[in-house]
């Protein structure tokens, strides 16, 4: 919903706060992710994974400001920028909803 507003707000300050809810939203989703990795990374390679995925995670955001600065170049405009947010946010429900799919069994770890 914040994606969508974005354009027609003027103030900085509005923006700037709303940026950091939307980072609180979408960052979020993530950590569904994470906790299925530290399960598969076991009580040995659980930080292991978590500071994989962090690093992944970084890269992701640098990816992108490399991608929103090439939209802003090529469209001339931030509007764009907000198009393409909401088309990545889209293409995050597709994927999720295409992997809780699978059926998938949890083998645990400590044999009784």
């Amino acid at each position: 919903m914040l994606v969508v507003i974005f354009p027609m707000v003027q103030e900085e300050a509005a923006i700037l706060t709303g940026i950091f809810f939307t980072g609180f939203a979408l960052y979020g989703i993530n950590g569904i992710l994470w906790l299925y990795a530290l399960d598969q990374g076991g009580r040995v390679f659980a930080g292991s994974v978590a500071g994989i995925l962090n690093g992944f995670a970084y890269l992701g955001a640098f990816l992108e400001n490399l991608l929103f600065h090439t939209v802003m170049n090529i469209f001339s405009g931030t509007m764009a920028v907000f198009f393409v947010m909401e088309v990545f946010c889209i293409c995050m429900v597709i994927c999720g909803m295409v992997v809780c799919k699978k059926n998938t069994v949890v083998i645990p770890e400590v044999r009784e």
